[in-house]
């Protein structure tokens, strides 16, 4: 937290750790910046400015109030009524995402931030344009070798290091959205190694219990098809479903 004194009013500042310093990361916080920055929505994390002092890059961003998804699971399964609009606010931010041609790539618990007037998505770091016949290689800001996201939310194809779309962030939602309903993972495993293969060739056990639950659990095994021509096109059209 900090006080920015020009405008009277408490902010975040993000900044690279002290191990991150090399030129891939300082790319990485720009590209953060400029793509929470380019969309403007009540579900994304308000950017104010990145800058420099002394050599240190940081963003400036809104402070929130609340925590983070991931705590709020720690403390079990949730109901329905409470799962479905975080649900639907955390699809309405990724549909304002891709509507300018953005894919965050590492949708998790731990960047679903629950607020008191709801939710707000953060951590654009792997966010990138979605994939095009032109793109240049060099905006690929990873190292040879490395698959970037977290295991148990990426999609087989970003699994495999093949081009990621909105429907990669889909699939991460879906297994977000099992895992508030079910009180666990949609892929688990000991290992990174196993988690991995359960997200290429497992599907998580069925929800069951009410109609609604019934209902919700249509709209995540679709979420969670292995293939992206599976599964629902566009957030917005997956966001109507669930309502």
């Amino acid at each position: 937290a900090a006080r920015d004194e020009r405008l009277g009013r408490t902010i975040a500042i993000k900044t690279l750790s002290a191990a991150s310093t090399d030129q891939v990361a300082r790319q990485r916080l720009w590209r953060e910046a400029r793509a929470a920055a380019s969309v403007n929505h009540p579900n994304i994390c308000q950017i104010h400015e990145i800058d420099e002092e002394d050599g240190q890059l940081f963003i400036a961003m809104e402070l929130l109030e609340g925590e983070p998804l991931a705590e709020r699971l720690r403390q079990g399964p949730m109901s329905v009524s409470h799962a479905v609009p975080i649900g639907l606010e955390m699809l309405a931010a990724l549909s304002a995402l891709h509507s300018r041609g953005i894919v965050h790539r590492d949708l998790k618990p731990s960047n679903v931030f629950l607020t008191p007037h709801g939710v707000k998505l953060l951590d654009f770091g792997l966010a990138r344009p979605e994939p095009t016949e032109t793109m240049s290689p060099e905006i690929e800001l990873t190292r040879t070798g490395f698959v970037m996201g977290t295991p148990r939310y990426m999609a087989p194809e970003q699994v495999m290091g093949d081009p990621v779309d909105g429907r990669g962030d889909l699939f991460a939602a879906g297994a977000i959205l099992f895992e508030m309903l079910a009180g666990r993972p949609a892929f688990t495993g000991r290992t990174v190694g196993e988690v991995l293969h359960a997200t290429m060739s497992e599907q998580p056990p069925a929800l069951t219990g009410s109609p609604a639950i019934a209902a919700v659990d249509r709209v995540i095994r679709r979420a969670l098809a292995k293939r992206p021509a599976d599964r629902p096109p566009t957030a917005s059209r997956r966001r109507v479903v669930l309502e």
